[in-house]
């Protein structure tokens, strides 16, 4: 219905766009080079339009349909109608061919005839693994819009060095202060052991130098059974010649 109303040959709003383009077109200067060939230029921008074939250099007469504004001003050098260069699914007759089927009208659910099959049922609701999402999917021009500030461009500065290019955790300063535990033995946890012994007298421990490999009896007392065995020998030839 809001078609019918108009007395124009194109759209209102395709013709504000060429009205609005019509204030810019002063800007260039064309020249007429062939048969209903053109050359549209302004400072360094050049462009080849063909009003025979409907083309220009930008291509924006070819993807919308609308004349661009360099196609405009050469069609006012010719005193022509622009509206006769603007693409044919613009006009109002096309518009109103589209819209000429109207939607058939139904009763309401009440009024609906019933029938003897049997009802369809709708799948069973079955619950997906992993935790369920609360908000919806957003589509692509949806995601541009950040509720955070992008670091792409910022410079990280260290709180130890407070120098540029860096954070705390890649610092030169902290990574020389920096002492592996690993490397740290106390050697005195390795002789550290609980005794066995029994009584108030000195006890027959057995620490953890026995588990480590250690065998203090055969670094101690194998020096003392030598030196026990030596003098033993000299009592034994001083008992058999007692006259030397």
């Amino acid at each position: 219905m809001k078609g019918l109303k108009w007395n124009l040959e194109i759209y209102p709003s395709i013709r504000r766009k060429i009205e609005d383009m019509k204030k810019i077109q002063r800007f260039w200067r064309v020249t007429p080079s062939g048969f209903h060939q053109y050359e549209s230029k302004w400072l360094n921008e050049v462009y080849a339009i063909d009003l025979h074939k409907r083309t220009c250099g930008c291509r924006s007469w070819h993807l919308t349909g609308i004349p661009c504004v360099h196609v405009i001003y050469a069609i006012l050098c010719l005193n022509g109608n622009i509206e006769e260069y603007v693409a044919i699914w613009y006009t109002t007759q096309m518009f109103g061919s589209c819209y000429r089927y109207n939607v058939k009208l139904i009763n309401g659910y009440e009024m609906w005839p019933l029938n003897d099959m049997n009802t369809i049922l709708p799948p069973k609701c079955r619950r997906m693994p992993g935790r369920p999402k609360m908000n919806r999917i957003k589509c692509i021009s949806e995601r541009s819009d950040r509720h955070t500030v992008s670091k792409v461009w910022t410079t990280s500065k260290c709180s130890l060095c407070f120098q540029l290019g860096h954070n705390k955790r890649k610092c030169s300063l902290n990574q020389v202060n920096a002492v592996d535990d690993s490397d740290i033995f106390d050697y005195h946890e390795l002789f550290k052991g609980k005794g066995l012994g029994q009584g108030q007298g000195q006890g027959q421990g057995h620490g953890a130098a026995e588990d480590v490999g250690f065998d203090l009896e055969d670094e101690v007392g194998g020096d003392s059974e030598e030196e026990v065995g030596g003098d033993s020998e000299v009592d034994d030839e001083q008992v058999v010649n007692p006259g030397n």
